[in-house]
């Protein structure tokens, strides 16, 4: 049974409250950091869609987004978007929602339509839901499509699914998926003139006064010289905050910053103010990657995904060199 024995406290406390503002200079400016969890809070005080974006299967991120439910739903955010469930489970998931008792063998037939979220930091989240969902007021939306079905354009569906939620409720929606398909006013190529449009391209050009897009660093990139590597922010030492912190990128000279990664486009020269509202910052000395699920040891033989992480995660470096204004 997973514990929220470190949640209890956090949930006593005021959700508006600020901590206070650190400061850290970058050349003549200086730059609000913020505490992460009151920063996306506030964030939903003027925007209805709020998508955090992650690096697929890193603990740390997991680990804060699974502390970060209680605070959404005590500020009154009771539907939850994610990219990690299939639109094939969406009664199965309100099922669940309802139950009195936790139906793990329910859950795990759930997520187990893909073996690469097989993983117990992704059924914590839903876990979590189900714990808060006391008044029966929480809704789960899922996502994506199916593993069995490569035709589908997964952006536009997932896209599809969340919009069709708000414009039926109107509600305030959590969205929790991969960077890639996080983007809003940013725009991925495949080729120089051929656009990628993600799930939050399309949330946002229907809803652009309503759309916010927050993504983690330290991120992984895959640099110009072909190697995966961290990216940090310059000045930022994330090793001196003891609880995760937070910057609004439209508002400081980071938005002009240079993020290098082949994964992003043809070109990879983009600014952090192109592609990111806000980030997330965590302590994190060293990334880790999480262990798939016990239950499905089997899975590893035809998990190749795990397989590359694992790789990728042996060989990263930092490369903040790379990135210059």
């Amino acid at each position: 049974m997973f514990l929220m024995a470190s949640f209890i406290l956090l949930l006593n406390k005021s959700y508006s409250q600020n901590e206070g503002l650190n400061k850290k200079e970058i050349g003549v400016e200086s730059v609000e950091v913020e505490n992460a969890f009151t920063f996306i809070l506030n964030k939903f005080d003027n925007y209805d869609i709020i998508i955090l974006g992650e690096n697929h299967r890193v603990k740390s991120e997991l680990d804060f987004t699974n502390k970060l439910l209680p605070y959404l739903y005590n500020y009154g955010v009771k539907t939850f978007a994610f990219e990690f469930l299939s639109q094939e489970s969406q009664d199965k998931i309100d099922q669940l929602l309802i139950k009195d008792t936790f139906d793990n063998e329910l859950l795990n037939n759930i997520i187990s339509y893909k073996p690469r979220w097989y993983i117990k930091e992704y059924k914590q989240l839903i876990y979590c839901l189900w714990q808060l969902n006391k008044r029966k007021d929480i809704s789960i939306i899922a996502c994506d499509g199916s593993e069995n079905n490569s035709s589908v354009d997964r952006d536009s569906l997932m896209a599809k699914n969340i919009l069709a939620n708000y414009q039926k409720t109107k509600e305030r929606i959590f969205v929790y998926c991969g960077r890639n398909h996080s983007f809003t006013d940013f725009y991925q190529y495949r080729g120089k003139e051929e656009k990628i449009k993600r799930m939050g391209n399309i949330l946002y050009e229907r809803n652009p006064k309503q759309v916010y897009n927050i993504n983690f660093v330290p991120t992984i990139v895959l640099d110009t010289s072909n190697t995966y590597c961290i990216y940090n922010l310059p000045n930022i030492d994330s090793s001196a905050y003891k609880e995760p912190k937070a910057i609004d990128i439209d508002n400081t000279l980071y938005k002009d910053y240079f993020l290098n990664d082949k994964n992003l486009a043809r070109n990879p020269k983009h600014s952090l103010g192109d592609i990111f509202n806000g980030v997330i910052i965590l302590n994190q000395i060293e990334l880790q990657i999480c262990e798939s699920d016990q239950a499905i040891e089997n899975y590893r033989t035809m998990f190749e995904e795990y397989k590359e992480m694992i790789q990728i995660f042996k060989t990263i470096k930092n490369c903040n060199c790379l990135n210059k204004y």
